[in-house]
């Protein structure tokens, strides 16, 4: 197990926090596009729309290897 530990934000601040839960199936494809391609291009959207005041974070979710489950852990 790995813990990431960031600086708590002050109270006023502008905080955003992205969360991706990328499973396996985000791999295949749905209407000739892979889901986590779709989802890669609205999180850059959201991000390059986003003011500079805000201070924004990223937690992915998702299986380590393809096809073993079990292998979940907060990235």
């Amino acid at each position: 197990m790995s813990l990431s530990f960031v600086s708590e934000p002050r109270f006023g601040e502008n905080v955003l926090c992205f969360v991706l839960d990328a499973p396996v199936s985000m791999w295949r494809q749905i209407a000739g596009r892979r889901p986590i391609v779709v989802a890669k291009e609205i999180f850059s959207s959201l991000i390059d729309q986003a003011p500079v005041q805000i201070h924004s974070g990223f937690r992915g979710y998702g299986h380590r290897r393809k096809g073993i489950y079990g292998t979940c852990t907060p990235g």
